[in-house]
């Protein structure tokens, strides 16, 4: 890590972030969002802290005590969830996503982050 270090600071006049950079396997880091499985079928999957965002995400917009309505609540969630379906939509367990497909035009928050919880990989599947 140290030579590369030294190669990317003194001859491509980069500067290094210590706390972002490491060398591991490709299973024990994450990359914008996603990681990998291990395994003899390696695969992208959705890092699990992004996982843990786009639920309380979910919550903070379809919280109870927030006092709009359904459809308010609606016109709100929509965007952001295309908008992370289209990004995460790139993972090969489609296990999580398939969950959005199933809940349609006019999903309830209540349903979909019942089915992203139903559909989370446990640690022991991701390392």
């Amino acid at each position: 890590m140290e030579s590369i270090t030294q190669f990317i600071t003194q001859e491509l006049k980069l500067k290094v972030n210590e706390a972002k950079s490491a060398v591991a396997r490709p299973q024990e880091r994450k990359f914008l969002g996603f990681s990998f499985t291990a395994g003899p079928k390696v695969k992208r999957v959705i890092a699990p802290k992004a996982l843990d965002r786009f639920k309380q995400r979910i919550r903070e917009i379809t919280g109870r005590a927030k006092g709009v309505s359904m459809k308010t609540t609606m016109e709100e969630l929509a965007p952001y969830m295309r908008g992370w379906r289209s990004y995460f939509g790139f993972c090969e367990t489609p296990g999580v996503l398939v969950s959005f497909d199933r809940l349609g035009a006019a999903p309830t928050a209540m349903c979909l982050v019942a089915a992203v919880e139903s559909t989370t990989p446990s640690p022991g599947d991701i390392a």
